[in-house]
């Protein structure tokens, strides 16, 4: 008797369907996560109502949104994501956020602009170990590659669990 875990483990895996047995052992295997965090200013003020999203790669599509966020009256932002549940060819991340505000911006638009950083931000399963700090970021100045979108962008994070 003292075999019986081990039978029942074997009898599990021989009536279990293999795709079922795969998905969950590559999810859990190949499963990445990403935070960052921060506080944005507009000038000394700090800046209220910026949208924030964090996507798991520099395609920017829907699928590929992990968070989502709005800054309060203190103008932090904090944001976190990891892949599971997703299909294995999406279990990469090489994290980006991406930024929409009206800081100095008086028209009916709004500011844009993207900010990739380092994938040593990144681990191994569904909880993160390492957050990015971005710091007290000043958005008066222009971003490189900044453009000026007359509608916010409406992606929000899809669950794939």
């Amino acid at each position: 008797m003292k075999n019986t875990p081990r039978l029942i483990c074997l009898l599990l895996a021989a009536y279990l369907p293999n795709e079922l047995l795969a998905s969950k052992y590559t999810d859990s295997i190949l499963t990445k996560s990403t935070a960052a965090k921060g506080v944005l200013r507009c000038g000394k003020t700090p800046l209220k109502d910026a949208h924030v999203w964090l996507f798991r790669n520099t395609t920017l599509q829907d699928d590929d949104i992990l968070d989502y966020v709005v800054t309060g009256p203190d103008g932090s932002f904090s944001l976190e994501g990891h892949t599971g549940g997703r299909p294995s060819e999406n279990m990469g991340i090489k994290p980006k956020l991406r930024f929409f505000h009206k800081c100095d911006h008086t028209k009916d638009s709004y500011r844009a602009f993207n900010f990739a950083y380092n994938e040593t931000y990144t681990n191994l399963g569904r909880i993160t170990r390492k957050t990015f700090d971005l710091g007290e970021f000043n958005l008066q100045l222009q971003m490189p590659g900044e453009t000026t979108e007359k509608k916010l962008y409406e992606g929000k994070p899809k669950k794939f669990e």
